[in-house]
């Protein structure tokens, strides 16, 4: 699945290297909706001393910045 730079609209194609169905009936997609997911096992984000701080969208203020931009900044509160 490829996803253009602002989010808005991509392409889903078969994966012939592991066998994968495309995901659209369509090849061509535009989204409704993106969900960002990150999983920390429990107590490995304390053991690690050189372990980034906070969620990826409070690091990386100009992608939430252009997230912003796009109307989906916001898309999981």
């Amino acid at each position: 699945m490829f996803h253009s730079a602002d989010f808005d609209q991509g392409h889903t194609l078969s994966c012939t290297t592991f066998n994968g169905p495309c995901h659209s009936k369509n090849s061509k997609i535009c989204r409704e909706l993106i969900e960002c997911w990150g999983v920390v096992r429990k107590g490995k984000q304390e053991e690690r001393q050189d372990a980034p701080k906070g969620t990826v969208l409070e690091r990386f203020k100009k992608d939430r910045n252009m997230l912003s931009m796009v109307g989906i900044a916001n898309a999981s509160e």
